[in-house]
């Protein structure tokens, strides 16, 4: 049995997908292992599929990149007529993925099931697709034996196994299930093979994933490095209002990419119409509730405009269009190198409506990649907000506000309390609706974290449906909440703290610890929550439980924002490296490759916008970027060294790179600026940023490395990077202030006594150097024998 796993790229506003098609090879398949592309033999010949054994367990992620004919092959062993295939969906995905109408519960029984399910027979092949949520039921057990009704479970497949991260998309904690399901299938089906895929892309994903499943092979495809195919081109128009956007996407694909296209004997005559624009972001935003279309032209799949939320079009498109800010250059790479596998022609077009002068010098200015935009209103006069203030709404929305996510927490803990003070024995919380429900679980989760509930389920079968909790505590254990708190950072460290990974619970509660900065940094907006949320009558048991819901707020923080900031981060430099791009002069191919491989910098595609401007493509030779052992070797070096985080940060190596490949300091640019789109705190990406990115763009580089090596590097390793960071008055003025901070690397002697002479040096304001001076004396007494003075001191330098 083989089956087939394809990628469903969405759109540039939705994540990729997996899409299965499972079927039984033919003999003929079976003997010439040929491939099969949309249900059609070709002559093409293809590698062996992957092999899954009996009782093995295996790990995919199916990202653009990876599987770049967008088609994975996994051979299992054949079913027998009575067993199952298992798979745990979300069973909207499968709706719109597999087209495969639904009914819920379909089967008549004697009791009902709680369990959202569709069973589904291939031939003899009998599938049962079982929804996520359905793993938190307390009766899941139960009524999985029910529906299977003893029958043999052959195979378990995890669809969107992602959900089992928070640096996936759509992080479900019902997922924290599975190894259980896995447990109680492997009872009764031992032999059972699992495979847990996903198409989301990321190491941080992949990491994550590996360590909550324990037990898996591996067996996620490498990143195909030979991305370069021979008819592919690119086009990028800069425009500066929705109306322009509009105008140029009608005269490029009625006129401009015909022609091109018709002289290449691909358009027999001019297109009668073209799909109308419409922008991508209105139904994400919701601007508009009005969804985009997606048409074909004479008769014949010749464009595939990427600008809607649902399933791309079938077969390969000549063009493609996108009209928005969306994904990573690099996502567009795979794209194109997809679609123009097998000689296919292929023409890829951006249009994106750009920020104004006046947003691009305010960026550079404020050294961000956060435009001032909020509430859907330019703040430099626009009358619509452009692309990538779009964007920046749609990053803000996708990721919730601090505020609003301890509310919900803070809310869901009251409804505990209600509970409780009733009597409840486990204490219950009713379900209103789906949303609510997400909602309350994974505020739920978070509430485990720190120890204050200990496990929860959805019950059905005692009254109305509610979750039941196990475990809960009208009190926060200190020690309990730190060893649970520092569980969380661990799993979900990505190196952002100085000494998270060295941390014990005593050290994590230090004042300058991760925990004090985050009540700190935070403070302010905690009292908001907490005081809004009472006044709204939303929490009514603050008075009796004060102390629990102080503590509970003052922990959640650093939880709530640990991955969501860096998710962020890395959302805005995938968004900053898109605009980037468009304003680029050298030849786009190239700098598309150099992203995932080397190439020499005197290259061009003859074949792109930037090499022949007119588009006119036709009469240009085109010869492959070149491949040598001095190309292969940078590649080497670069992925053994800087990608590897396991590897530590030095100047020295970092300066002989850029040194011994001064011919080649354009590839390590664009590949460093592709990393820090995945892994954001990588100092050794950072350093080469920071040297090779020219001016004015330079100086907001320099901040990223100090604010990130502040934390991760020892005081003398900071010194010496703020030593050699050139930039202007109020740059070093700026990274002065960054280090002059308790919870940053300077907080020692050596580094309290730089910042003194640094200030007078500077000739910082009297006042201040003054200050630094006497928190330096107040560090050496600290040190002296004044035990009766300790308290007072102490609280001094606080003051301080």
């Amino acid at each position: 049995m083989l089956i087939h796993i394809r990628h469903m790229d969405t759109g540039e506003l939705a994540p990729v997908r997996l899409s299965f098609d499972f079927r039984e090879p033919p003999l003929k398949s079976r003997l010439s292992l040929s491939r099969f592309v949309s249900g059609k033999e070709t002559e093409e010949a293809a590698s062996p599929p992957f092999k899954a054994g009996n009782g093995e367990r295996i790990f995919a992620q199916l990202s653009p990149g990876r599987v770049c004919d967008g088609l994975f092959r996994i051979q299992v062993p054949p079913p027998s007529r009575d067993d199952i295939t298992l798979v745990i969906s979300p069973l909207s995905s499968l709706a719109r993925d597999q087209g495969v109408p639904l009914v819920m519960n379909p089967a008549i029984r004697a009791r009902p099931l709680h369990i959202n399910y569709t069973g589904i027979n291939l031939g003899h092949f009998r599938l049962l697709y079982i929804s996520p949520e359905s793993l938190i039921s307390r009766s899941f057990r139960d009524d999985l034996n029910a529906l299977i009704a003893g029958a043999p479970v052959s195979m378990l497949i995890i669809d969107n196994v992602h959900c089992i991260s928070e640096w996936g998309h759509d992080f479900r904690p019902s997922y924290f299930r599975i190894p259980q399901v896995m447990k109680d299938l492997s009872l009764h089906s031992p032999r059972i093979t699992t495979l847990a895929l996903t198409a989301v892309p990321g190491e941080q994903v992949r990491k994550d994933i590996v360590s909550r499943l324990p037990d898996f092979r591996d067996a996620t495809p490498p990143v195909e490095k030979n991305l370069y195919r021979p008819r592919v081109s690119f086009q990028v128009e800069a425009v500066s209002s929705p109306a322009e956007k509009a105008v140029v996407y009608e005269e490029t694909l009625r006129e401009r990419i015909p022609s091109l296209l018709r002289s290449e004997g691909l358009f027999p005559e001019a297109p009668p119409e073209v799909p109308a624009y419409h922008d991508p972001y209105d139904e994400a935003l919701g601007l508009s509730e009005t969804d985009t279309v997606q048409t074909d032209t004479a008769g014949a799949e010749i464009l595939s405009v990427v600008t809607r939320r649902s399933g791309p079009a079938s077969g390969n498109p000549h063009v493609l269009v996108h009209t928005s800010l969306g994904r990573s250059l690099s996502d567009w790479l795979f794209q194109a190198a997809r679609h123009g596998a097998g000689e296919n022609r292929i023409h890829c077009l951006r249009i994106i409506d750009m920020p104004t002068d006046a947003c691009e010098a305010d960026l550079i200015r404020r050294r961000t990649r956060v435009p001032k935009c909020s509430g859907f209103r330019c703040a430099f006069d626009r009358e619509t907000l452009c692309d990538y203030g779009k964007q920046h709404h749609l990053i803000r929305q996708e990721h919730p506000t601090l505020a609003d996510e301890l509310r919900e927490v803070l809310v869901t803990l009251d409804r505990l309390v209600a509970s409780y003070e009733g009597g409840d024995n486990p204490v219950r919380i009713l379900l209103a609706d789906c949303e609510s429900a997400r909602r309350t679980e994974l505020a739920l989760y978070r509430l485990s974290v720190i120890r204050v509930v200990e496990l929860f389920f959805i019950e059905y079968r005692e009254g109305p449906p509610a979750f039941k909790v196990y475990g809960f505590i009208d009190a926060v254990e200190e020690s309990a909440a730190l060893a649970g708190l520092l569980q969380y950072l661990k799993q979900n460290s990505i190196r952002s703290g100085r000494t998270v990974e060295e941390d014990d619970p005593a050290q994590l509660k230090q004042p300058a610890g991760e925990l004090a900065r985050s009540r700190e940094h935070h403070g302010e907006t905690v009292r908001a929550v907490i005081d809004g949320a009472v006044g709204e009558g939303r929490i009514r048991h603050y008075d009796a439980y004060s102390s629990l819901f102080e503590d509970t707020a003052r922990y959640m923080p650093l939880i709530l924002r640990r991955v969501h900031a860096a998710i962020r981060e890395m959302r805005y430099r995938q968004l900053w490296n898109l605009k980037e791009y468009v304003r680029i002069r050298s030849c786009r191919y190239l700098n598309l490759l150099t992203r995932i491989r080397a190439t020499e910098e005197e290259w061009g595609c003859n074949f792109c916008d930037r090499c022949v401007p007119d588009l006119n493509f036709a009469g240009h030779s085109r010869t492959p970027p070149p491949e040598h052992h001095t190309l292969q070797a940078l590649d080497h070096r670069f992925a053994e060294w800087v990608e590897k985080n396991d590897i530590p940060f030095d100047t020295l190596t970092a300066d002989e790179l850029i040194q011994n490949e001064g011919g080649f300091l354009y590839n390590i640019l664009n590949r460093a600026h592709q990393v820090l789109e995945h892994d954001p705190r990588n100092l050794k990406a950072l350093y080469l940023v920071r040297e090779l990115s020219p001016e004015p763009v330079r100086e907001l580089y320099a901040m990223d490395l100090m604010r990130t090596a502040s934390f991760q590097l020892t005081t003398h390793q900071v010194i010496r990077l703020y030593d050699t960071s050139d930039g202007s008055p109020a740059l070093k003025l700026d990274q002065f202030d960054l280090l002059d901070d308790e919870y940053r690397a300077m907080n020692s002697r050596d580094g309290e006594r730089w910042l003194w002479q640094e200030a007078a040096r500077r000739s910082l304001p009297a006042d201040r150097t003054r200050m630094l001076g006497a928190r330096m004396v107040l560090n050496a007494l600290s040190t002296t024998d004044l035990s009766s003075h300790k308290e007072k001191l102490a609280r001094l330098l606080k003051e301080l």
